[in-house]
């Protein structure tokens, strides 16, 4: 993480890992609504996620799974 708690945009490599770890490319999705994670997730296969900023919880993050 970065100074202040916030992601990289675009960071596909949280722990340095090789390759994306999510279907998308890219785990970290930012301010996305339920619903478009749900939607963007329906596109990759079984066992993938996205974090994403909670709607409710200003400072907190929601994870996705599908």
């Amino acid at each position: 993480m970065q100074e202040g708690g916030d992601l990289p945009q675009g960071s596909n490599q949280p722990w340095g890992g090789q390759g994306s770890l999510s279907c998308c490319g890219t785990w970290y999705h930012g301010a996305i609504s339920r619903t478009d994670a749900e939607n963007l997730l329906r596109l990759c296969k079984e066992c993938s996620y996205l974090v994403r900023n909670s709607q409710t919880s200003k400072h907190d993050y929601s994870l996705s799974l599908k």
